[in-house]
C-alpha cells in the first residue's frame, strides 16, 4: 500500500539530489491511501502529470469534503485510473489563490479520469484504458480454441 503524501514527498527528494523537478509521475499500486488533509504541491511551473492506477483507494475526506488538494498551474493534469472509486470522491484543485472541488467519477464504461488544467479552468475528460494496460488486461484471450497460445506481441515479453 502507498501513501500518497509521502510516496510524492519522496519522489520529489529523489529528484531534487539529481537537480530536476518531475514533470510525469505514474503511480501504479494495488492500494493507495489518503489520509485527511493531504495536500500536493509538486513546485514545477511547466506543469505536472500526476497519474495513479489503483485497484482500490482509502481516503478520509477533509473539512471542505476532499480527498486531497493538487496545486495545478496550466498544462497540470491528474489522471486517477481505478474500478473503485467511490461516488462522492472529491479533490479540490489550487489555481493561483482560487480552490476549486470536484467530483471525481469513473464511468461504467471508462477505465478512468482525468482533470486538465487548460489555461482557462479545469476540464475533466473520462479515459478509456491506455493501449499498455490493455495489453496486460485480459490473458484468457490469449489461448485458442485448441489450448495453443497466440502470436501476439506484447509487451513484457
Amino acid at each position: 500500500m502507498l501513501e500518497l503524501r509521502s510516496t510524492i514527498d519522496e519522489l520529489i527528494k529523489m529528484a531534487a539530489a539529481h537537480d530536476r523537478v518531475p514533470r510525469r509521475i505514474n503511480l501504479y499500486c494495488d492500494t493507495i491511501k489518503i489520509p485527511s488533509g493531504t495536500s500536493i504541491d509538486i513546485p514545477n511551473k511547466d506543469g505536472v502529470m500526476l497519474s495513479i492506477y489503483c485497484r482500490s483507494l482509502l481516503w478520509e475526506a477533509s473539512s471542505t469534503g476532499a480527498a486531497f488538494s493538487m496545486a495545478m498551474v496550466q498544462k497540470s493534469q491528474l489522471g486517477i485510473y481505478s474500478n473503485n472509486l467511490p461516488s462522492d470522491f472529491k479533490v479540490g484543485f489550487k489555481a493561483g489563490a482560487q480552490t476549486v472541488t470536484q467530483t471525481l467519477e469513473i464511468s461504467p464504461d471508462n477505465f478512468g479520469v482525468s482533470i486538465r488544467h487548460n489555461g482557462t479552468g479545469l476540464e475533466v475528460t473520462q479515459r478509456g484504458a491506455p493501449d499498455v494496460e490493455m495489453q496486460h488486461a485480459d490473458y484468457l484471450h490469449l489461448i485458442n480454441e485448441d489450448g495453443s497460445l497466440s502470436d501476439l506481441e506484447f509487451y513484457n515479453e
